[in-house]
């Protein structure tokens, strides 16, 4: 399987080259790649909070760099307007999943897009070549010389 094969640095690149990620999406991809080694290659994080992993203010300022690319500058909560930042750090795991979320989502929605142009522009040559066959059963092929046919 290819993507047991080739390493998450090449297939985010190639998220890349394929344009169906933003640098946005691709540094969140990362950070995600990250996290997860944190937790899996490391023994002692069986007891994992975010309480501590947020200690660090650089670490607390890109971990909204890397998961707050979907969210405005403030944030609507329980009918209260608070700054991206302050919400993310309070729901840490909702925030990776909902970013996770909205790129699957955004994917999804731009593939969709893609199958709607396509059967659109489908559709227009269709009819194109229906009108193109309408005329010449009416009109004939148009004279060689490129002179118009005289309608006698």
């Amino acid at each position: 399987m290819l993507a047991e094969d080739v390493e998450m640095h090449s297939r985010i690149e190639m998220l890349k080259a394929l344009n169906l990620a933003t640098e946005e999406e691709r540094r969140m991809i990362r950070a995600l790649g990250k996290l997860r080694n944190v937790l899996v290659h490391n023994v002692k994080q069986t007891d994992f909070k975010f309480s501590e992993f947020l200690k660090d203010k650089g670490r607390r300022d890109q971990f909204v760099k890397d998961y707050g690319w979907w969210l405005a500058d403030t944030v609507d909560a329980d009918g209260k307007k608070i700054s991206k930042a302050d919400w993310i750090l309070s729901v840490p795991r909702a925030v990776i999943w909902m970013s996770v979320v909205a790129y699957a989502a955004k994917t999804a929605t731009e593939k969709i897009r893609q199958e709607i142009d396509r059967e659109q522009k489908e559709a227009i040559n269709g009819l194109r070549r229906r009108l193109l066959i309408e005329h010449l059963e009416r009109n004939g092929p148009p004279e060689r010389d490129g002179g118009v046919k005289s309608q006698g």
